[in-house]
Parts: C-alpha cells; structure tokens; sequence
C-alpha cells in the first residue's frame, strides 16, 4: 500500500490537524481533506515509499497537475529511497551554494525547512567522534566530544596516545591510539544505544596494529557466560575477517557471521555494522571499506523477542571477560573516526561515504 499524504498552499494561520512548513500545510490526522479544510485546496503527495519527497510552494500557481487544475505545490522525488540520491535531488534544485553530503547533513533539513520547503527525509547522522578534529578531541585528556552536541564519549584507561601520520595529500591526520588497556565507553542514549525500535548504523576508520588478536571494534553486554540472563553482541576482528557475535538472553549459545574478504594488518579500514530495529535479532549488514568485494550477509540469528535491550553503554576497543573485570581481546591500534547514524545505511550510501573519507584521510 502506497504512504502518501495531503498537502495544500496555505498562506493563512496554521489549520487544525496540520503542520505548517512556510506557506505548505501538510495533514497530519485522518480528518477528510477531500472537505477543503481551512479552505484551501488539497492534494495528495507522492508515494513516499518509493522515495524522499520535497514538497515546494509555487506563489505563482501555475504548477501543472494530472488533473489540468493547476496548483501551488510542486513535488521532486527521489528515484531511490536512499540518502546520497536525496543529497543528489537538493543539490540539482540550486537552492543556495551549499552543496549538502554526508558531513553536513544536519544542516538541510533545517535550511529546507526555513525556506518553505517540506520533506520526509530526517538527518541521519546523530553522533559523530573524530580525532582528527580539535572541537571533538583536543589532543590530551578523556573526554571526546560529540560533534553532534548529545552524546559526548569517554576514554578508560591509561594506555592511549594522540598520533599524526602524513596522508599521500601531505595533510596531517590526527589519531587516538590505544594500546590495549583502553577504550572508549559511548553513553547509553537514545541516540548511540542500538533497539528493537531503532536502527544504527556504526562506521569506524580504524587501523588494528595485528588482526590477528582478534581484537574488538565494538561490544554491548557481550560478557560470555557471565550474565546468562543477558543477550548482547560484539563486533570485531575475527580470522582477519569482520565478525559479530550475538547472545541470547538465557542461553550460552552464541550466533557468528562474518564476511568473506580478508583484512591485511596495519592499514586503515572503514568498518561499518547496521545493527537495532530489525537487525537487532534479524537482519545483519557489514562493510569493509566500500561495497566492492564485500559479503553483504543477512543473518538470523534468534527473534526479535530474544534480544534484551541492555541499559549498558557501548564500549569501543574491549569486552568484558568471564570475570566481569577484565578486558578481552582489546583492540591495539588507531582511530581516526566513529560515526552513528539513526538508519541502515543502503549500500550506496556505504560506498559514497566510503570515498568522501577515503579522499580527505588517505
């Protein structure tokens, strides 16, 4: 069934059952807008399913319609519900000189908004954690900053470092390196903590000294044997290839997949995990660097009424071991970045984000 919803040109106050976006009145309960509500005429949109939609005023109203009435309204659709496409359709607009990607996506919704326009896509970056930039990380102490404002981050332990390396542009690129006994602990927030209601998607541009520790990139609640009344996952570095681990509350039963292509040692790499929504006990994607050459896997591992959602933190670098105290398989290595985002990333969008970083890193 198509999801598509009315809309009119409406240059008076707001009308009941509306949202106002500049002179665009967007229905927003089930009351007949067939009755001209307010007044005005009503039009339904396009199916939203199929794409993002923008809604645009036309003052002149002289946008032509199927109907031969012409309206105040035009509509531009994405031709694939994915972010790049949608970054893609706003730039070929011309609206203003700002050409809108993955690094400033939180700034178009706003700017499409306060110009009158309307849309149904939503900014998809919500935390963002970059060594390689001051107002994130200053270079010494624990805390990380999120570039985002929400959801700022904290180094444990003592055995970290701030490091630089040349890219072949002669740029220097900042690193946290952390050697073992550290990691870094994400807050257990709306925003970063993955659930059965929610959908994340993790990124890191990370450098692993030896991929053959088997070190962890990211875990949750994944304590082995220790809380058999817990679930929980972790994603890592396993036989030189990405792995995640998954827990079943009440069972010591642990569900694997991996991806088929190798990862050599002592190279930067972006890792990239989807996991919460239907991921969380269905669907699982993840990414080596762009989507060439990578095993995109669908994997179930237990149903969506097995995965306890954990009030934990993320811990980036380390799990917990048997004891509950100390830090297994801890990661030995430098990041350059973490990024989290409130939707599965589709795979173009993967190998967009891919090459937009590859450029500014390597």
């Amino acid at each position: 069934m198509a999801t598509t919803r009315p809309f009119a040109y409406n240059t008076g106050s707001t009308i009941s059952g509306t949202i106002q976006i500049g002179d665009i009145a967007v229905g927003d309960t089930d009351q007949d807008y067939s009755s001209s509500p307010g007044g005005v005429k009503w039009w339904m949109g396009p199916d939203e399913d199929l794409g993002y939609v923008i809604a645009a005023p036309v003052p002149e109203g002289d946008q032509p319609t199927p109907v031969e009435v012409d309206a105040y309204i035009q509509f531009y659709r994405t031709s694939e519900k994915t972010d790049q496409k949608f970054f893609e359709l706003v730039n070929s607009l011309n609206l203003t000189a700002t050409t809108f990607n993955f690094d400033n996506d939180n700034l178009l919704k706003p700017f499409l908004n306060n110009n009158g326009y309307w849309t149904n896509w939503s900014p998809l970056l919500i935390a963002h954690y970059n060594f390689n930039d001051t107002n994130s990380y200053p270079g010494t102490g624990t805390d990380v900053y999120d570039l985002k404002g929400n959801s700022d981050a904290t180094i444990t332990g003592a055995s970290f470092s701030y490091e630089s390396f040349t890219n072949t542009n002669g740029d220097t690129i900042n690193t946290l390196y952390i050697s073992g006994g550290t990691g870094i602990v994400l807050p257990n927030t709306e925003e970063v903590v993955p659930s059965t209601a929610n959908t994340k998607t993790y990124v890191f541009w990370i450098k692993p000294d030896n991929v053959s520790d088997n070190p962890i990139i990211l875990s949750q609640g994944f304590t082995e044997n220790l809380y058999y009344d817990r679930s929980g996952f972790k994603f890592q570095f396993y036989f030189n290839r990405l792995y995640r681990g998954f827990k079943k509350a009440n069972s010591n039963s642990i569900a694997t997949v991996s991806t088929s292509n190798t990862i050599i040692s002592n190279n930067y790499r972006m890792c990239t995990i989807t996991l919460g929504g239907e991921e969380v006990g269905g669907q699982l994607k993840m990414y080596q660097n762009a989507i060439d050459g990578l095993a995109n896997l669908y994997f179930t591992p237990f149903s969506d009424e097995d995965y306890e959602v954990l009030n934990t933190p993320l811990y980036v670098g380390y799990t917990y071991n048997n004891t509950g105290n100390n830090i297994n398989n801890p990661l030995k290595g430098n990041i350059i970045e973490i990024l989290i985002y409130n939707k599965k990333l589709s795979p173009q969008d993967v190998s967009q984000l891919y090459y937009e970083k590859y450029v500014t890193y390597l």
